[in-house]
């Protein structure tokens, strides 16, 4: 007998992502990464530099699938997230997803795992670090494409 999957669950880090992700239709089917609530357990540690950076990039939001009216809260501590910079612009965290092309995997994360990763020190598995630091980056003309096949 199938297993019913919880959807009051959030999915871990590296199962099958399928909540809210047009790729199944096109036989992708992502890896999730960052979907953390409370009393979720996760890694710890030091990041590489220009992770942080390289991250928030991809939360930009002409680069956000699968938005949401309104704004998602810390899933750990349940309140709204301030807004980030990024050079001249103020990024609202909290209003959909992000794609990360890897080498052999695409990662589908909460728009909020750049302030998990900065304000909890959430440490993504190390095959998403990669794609972020050694992918496609955000907006090279490859994520533009794969964004707006998804938009």
């Amino acid at each position: 007998m199938a297993r019913q999957r919880n959807r009051n669950r959030l999915p871990e880090d590296l199962t099958p992502y399928e909540g809210c992700s047009p790729e199944p239709e096109i036989g992708m089917i992502p890896l999730a990464v960052g979907w953390l609530e409370r009393g979720s357990e996760f890694d710890t540690g030091p990041l590489p530099d220009g992770f942080t950076a390289a991250l928030l990039a991809f939360c930009q939001p002409e680069f956000l699938v699968c938005p949401i009216n309104g704004r998602w809260h810390c899933g750990l501590e349940n309140h709204p997230v301030a807004p980030v910079r990024l050079g001249a612009r103020q990024i609202e965290l909290g209003k959909g997803e992000i794609r990360v092309i890897g080498d052999e995997d695409i990662f589908a994360a909460p728009d909020l795992i750049y302030h998990y990763v900065v304000e909890h020190g959430y440490r993504p598995p190390d095959s998403f670090v990669r794609a972020v630091l050694m992918g496609p980056p955000a907006g090279s003309p490859e994520h533009r494409a794969y964004i707006k096949f998804l938009q």
